[in-house]
């Protein structure tokens, strides 16, 4: 996100010991960047073979990375931009081989179809073309290599660095999810963090490398979601987690299951994993100071521009806290950004009534999202995997206000009550009926904390 990488680029000048690296998203500038990006794709072709009958001719073949049809709604590209971020980070090229395939691209290596790459090029890490499981990331689609030049940087990179920070919106927050996989698998010595503003993977299949993240050491998500956005297909992923139980077996912890204990994942904290939400939608998260999130200007944009300032603050906080070097900026604004967000509820609310995707599909707000914004640990294109954000949040009632307004009457009581659910963006309460008592009702399943509150 382009607020937060500012502030690390201006500091990154003046630091030695750290490295920002930046990546396109997918869709558009992807499919016009692709062939810049720092990977090679490897592959076995077959042909049939006339004369060999029923046998096929086989060959190796690398590529640039592909470009996707329909990238934009499906995000088919999203784990190869991860790894391309990897590989940007580490400064090398990294070789992307299907998981398995590695011996057979060196049985039917053919220098014809590799782009000028000899067999070296793929020669680290030795002997290894699997996941090998020994830590608890979710397997991709592909295992990572790298020649022997480029084994080098990376064993400098090792010496130099202990700790990665994984920051993205939108799909670059579904990338870190994915990135944070490849690196438990492949540098299981880095200590990991990651911040997801608004992650959502897109109206593809899920596959389990975008839901689930490793509970490594001193492993911390922190994930940000707005609560205004309904449009169908912006689903919001809430990644699960994968550590080990007390077996010694792989264990995961889901954070919107009321059943799924993260006490049996050993060595790892739920207090280490961060859910909050804002008002606003998918594109004010990360900044837009516009009424519907898109580029165009309104009567509105000071207004709702408050979350978006927010949200970079807390990232700014949490960076801080992970010891990186940067100036905290314009905490002393804090304050009145809250009070800017919640005194707009009106115009926050104005935006649950527009559809990014229109059309047919902004039928679905009313009726399959109740108006209510859409998340899954599990997958998006199955309706039945899926939940609503106002599900888990627990309303505000007369009983739980703050003790300073323990003076006010019964009916005065209420009236602040619902004014503070109405700040926060709870204003359905056919959600609360349908699914509070399952999920959030059942006070098992992982807290949510309004981006306002966290500042207190």
């Amino acid at each position: 996100p382009s607020k937060i990488y500012n502030v690390l680029s201006i500091a990154d000048k003046t630091t030695a010991t750290r490295t920002c690296t930046t990546m396109n998203g997918c869709g558009g500038p992807y499919s016009t960047d692709r062939e810049s990006l720092p990977v090679r794709l490897w592959s076995i072709e077959t042909e049939p073979d006339i004369y060999k009958n029923p046998l096929q001719e086989k060959w190796s073949q690398c590529e640039l990375a592909p470009a996707f049809l329909g990238d934009s709604m499906q995000g088919a590209s999203v784990e190869v931009i991860a790894i391309a971020g990897i590989a940007k980070m580490l400064g090398v090229t990294l070789h992307l081989v299907e998981t398995g395939q590695l011996g057979a691209i060196k049985k039917y290596w053919n220098s014809d179809y590799s782009m000028g790459y000899t067999e070296e090029a793929l020669a680290y890490p030795e002997d290894n073309g699997m996941w090998n499981n020994t830590v608890p990331a979710t397997a991709g689609a592909y295992c990572l290599r790298w020649s022997e030049e480029d084994n080098s940087k990376i064993e400098e990179f090792k010496r130099s660095f202990n700790q990665v920070a994984l920051i993205g919106h939108s799909r670059g927050g579904v990338a870190c999810i994915i990135a944070s996989n490849y690196l438990a698998e492949w540098f299981d010595f880095l200590t990991l963090k990651i911040v997801a503003l608004d992650p959502v993977p897109g109206t593809g299949n899920w596959w389990e490398v975008l839901t689930n993240i490793p509970a490594t050491s001193n492993m911390e998500y922190v994930g940000i979601y707005a609560i205004d956005e309904t449009s169908s297909g912006f689903n919001g992923v809430v990644p699960r987690v994968k550590g080990y139980n007390h077996s010694n077996e792989k264990e995961t912890w889901d954070p919107l299951d009321p059943n799924s204990n993260s006490e049996n994942i050993v060595g790892w904290s739920k207090n280490s994993y961060e859910l909050l939400y804002t008002r606003g939608r998918h594109a004010t998260v990360p900044g837009s100071r516009s009424a519907w999130g898109n580029g165009e200007s309104d009567d509105i944009d000071d207004n709702v521009g408050a979350s978006g300032n927010l949200a970079c603050a807390y990232v700014v906080s949490k960076l801080i806290k992970w010891g990186v070097s940067i100036n905290p900026g314009q905490g002393d604004l804090v304050k009145k950004w809250v009070d800017e967000m919640n005194s707009h509820s009106d115009h926050f609310e104005q935006m649950r009534n527009k559809n990014y995707a229109g059309g047919i599909l902004g039928l679905f707000n009313g009726r399959i999202y109740y108006n209510a914004r859409g998340i899954s640990s599990t997958n998006g294109s199955d309706p039945r995997s899926w939940n609503y954000l106002e599900a888990f949040i627990k309303y505000v009632i007369a009983d739980e206000l703050p003790a300073c307004m323990a003076q006010l009457s019964a009916e005065q009581k209420n009236i602040e009550a619902q004014k503070l659910n109405k700040q926060r963006g709870l204003i359905n309460t056919g959600i609360r009926t349908d699914y509070y008592p399952q999920y959030g009702g059942t006070g098992e399943v992982h807290p949510w904390i309004y981006l306002a509150d966290a500042f207190a």
